[in-house]
């Protein structure tokens, strides 16, 4: 196993913990929505995602017919955290502003593998009562970003290890162009993830 392939799997490792601590985040979140009536979704619904995707356990492939099956929990998480490094990528800068709108109108897309119910309760974590009050206080919403973002800069580290970086004298390079959609170098800074070489 190479350095980058261990450091890999530890940041593979870390991506999971800390998406395991979203799911907790917003958990406790709906929680709060829920006893208070702002929400109809049950608590519960998080905790089933969480289950499932903590486990590896629902099918994650764009096209059922060509694509092989992935067997393999390493396999999957990896081919998990590209698929969500690809649907946010677009989105970055929303993220970074925080801007609530990216979650009351982007998690569509970006969570489209899940049902309405599962996404929506996403939605009503960023969204207003009819009193115009928001639903979660600023406070707990910065948690909830930060965790995500956190997410984003573990994804750009596995991202920029598996190009397999390297120098080329004074030059920094990549032997493999692994997801040449998602720019790296912007959002490492501002998310102070690691491109070393």
């Amino acid at each position: 196993m190479t350095k980058h392939e261990q450091k890999i799997e530890e940041l593979v490792v870390e991506f999971w913990n800390t998406m395991g601590s979203m799911f907790d985040v917003t958990y406790n979140l709906i929680c709060d929505c829920y006893e208070d009536k702002k929400t109809s979704i049950k608590p519960e619904l998080i905790e089933a995602a969480k289950i499932v995707i903590i486990n590896c356990t629902y099918e994650i492939r764009d096209n059922p017919k060509t694509e092989q099956k992935i067997n393999n929990d390493y396999e999957w998480k990896q081919k998990f955290i590209e698929k969500f490094m690809l649907k946010t990528n677009k989105y970055w800068g929303e993220i970074d502003e925080r801007k609530d709108t990216f979650f009351l109108n982007k998690a569509g897309s970006m969570f489209s593998n899940f049902n309405t119910k599962q996404v929506n309760s996403f939605r009503v974590l960023f969204g207003k009562d009819q009193n115009g009050v928001e639903n979660v206080s600023g406070k707990k919403k910065n948690e909830l970003w930060d965790i995500f973002i956190d997410m984003l800069a573990i994804g750009i580290e596995i991202t920029h290890l598996r190009r397999d970086p390297y120098m080329k004298g004074n030059k920094k390079s990549y032997k493999i162009r692994h997801l040449p959609s998602v720019k790296l170098v912007e959002y490492a800074k501002k998310w102070e993830a690691d491109l070393s070489y």
